[in-house]
């Protein structure tokens, strides 16, 4: 996030993504986001890829899109001062993923949108990568990309639709691929069936080993 004005740009920067992955880490699952591999883009592409646009935040909001109670929110006006990004515009967030464990939003930012995650225990995250956990993966690609291909550990390839500019992983889903502005992007994710033998998944996404809970 960026800091304060009295701060240069490069430096907000900086500070912005140490409180980015502050919040993650004191909020979200104990897997973190974790990006294995990628093609680099580039300035230019990136820079593209913004341009191109996220019709999901143009969509009218109802009153599921509300996200003023989640974790993460609650925890941004409570960091308000040097460091925390006024271009996070909670109040314009669109949820687009719910299910029994956890919801995830969109929340639009001065560069491309940030992922907010509320799990059903009451903890949440943000994230302005792909969110990667076991079994369950997110990430936010721009309206040019319909589609994106998972590769699972059978070594299967198939595609799934983005949703709300948010694609979602298979569980067993081992990398995810798609297309920007003429560049491939490739992420290794973090499918059910690499958690550590010794280790077990909450519903919750958070991680915790035998040896711990014994």
């Amino acid at each position: 996030m960026t800091a304060s004005h009295s701060f240069t740009r490069a430096a907000g920067a900086a500070v912005g993504l140490a409180v980015l992955l502050a919040l993650y880490f004191l909020l979200g699952p104990a897997s973190a986001p974790r990006v294995v591999a990628a093609a680099s883009a580039g300035a230019g592409n990136a820079a593209s890829a913004a341009a191109d646009g996220y019709s999901v935040l143009e969509r009218p909001a109802t009153p599921d899109d509300d996200i003023s109670r989640w974790a993460t929110p609650a925890a941004a006006r409570r960091l308000q001062g040097p460091g925390m990004d006024p271009s996070l515009r909670f109040e314009d967030a669109r949820v687009v993923y719910r299910d029994d464990t956890r919801s995830v939003a969109i929340v639009p930012s001065s560069t491309t949108p940030c992922l907010v995650t509320q799990f059903g225990n009451g903890s949440g995250g943000i994230t302005c990568s792909p969110t990667l956990t076991y079994g369950s993966s997110f990430g936010v690609v721009p309206d040019s990309v319909k589609e994106v291909e998972f590769t699972l550990t059978d070594g299967s390839v198939v595609s799934h639709a983005v949703q709300g500019n948010v694609w979602h992983s298979p569980a067993e889903a081992a990398s995810v691929r798609y297309v920007i502005a003429g560049t491939s992007t490739d992420l290794a994710l973090m499918p059910l069936s690499s958690l550590p033998k010794d280790a077990k998944l909450s519903r919750w996404g958070t991680v915790s080993s035998a040896t711990t809970e014994g």
